[in-house]
């Protein structure tokens, strides 16, 4: 990724953002709109995006590469207690 632009909507219950991502051997740029949780210990990013940021990072089915994070021991659990499963620090 070479340039990642932001900009915020805040409404009085809810914060969104949207991160402009602009990949250096592109011609094209992503507009991600992400909700903020300002009470989240950690920040969650689907898979299936990250594949769309960074594909090389993962194979031509999908899979991470070696040098991309690998899973962690952080247990991470939904609303409801449903298990999350994680890549990266």
């Amino acid at each position: 990724m070479e340039d990642t632009r932001r900009s915020i909507h805040d409404t009085r219950d809810e914060t969104f953002a949207t991160l402009e991502i602009t990949q250096p051997d592109k011609k094209w740029k992503i507009y991600l709109q992400c909700k903020v949780d300002k009470g989240a210990q950690n920040t969650v990013l689907p898979i299936r995006i990250l594949r769309i940021i960074v594909p090389r990072s993962f194979d031509d089915e999908g899979i991470p590469k070696p040098e991309t994070p690998e899973k962690n021991e952080a247990i991470l659990s939904a609303y409801g207690s449903s298990i999350i499963k994680s890549f990266g620090p």
